[in-house]
């Protein structure tokens, strides 16, 4: 399958989202806060922990934070 050069088991994609938010008084604002765009595990991997160690690895690195 992958002539053992590895192969990519789970990827955690990390950036900023410009979302709308409103306050008590109506007013919107526009804010960009770090968000998880994309997430996945293979299919083989799920249920192993992987996905949790991908989140708190992203947690213990993130420039965000």
């Amino acid at each position: 399958m992958h002539n053992g050069k590895g192969a990519v088991t789970g990827m955690l994609k990390t950036g900023t989202k410009g979302l709308y938010v409103f306050d008590k008084e109506g007013q919107h604002y526009q804010v960009s806060p770090p968000c998880i765009l994309d997430f996945y595990v293979h299919e083989s991997r799920q249920r192993n922990g992987l996905g949790k160690q991908l989140f708190e690895h992203m947690l213990k690195v993130s420039i965000f934070i």
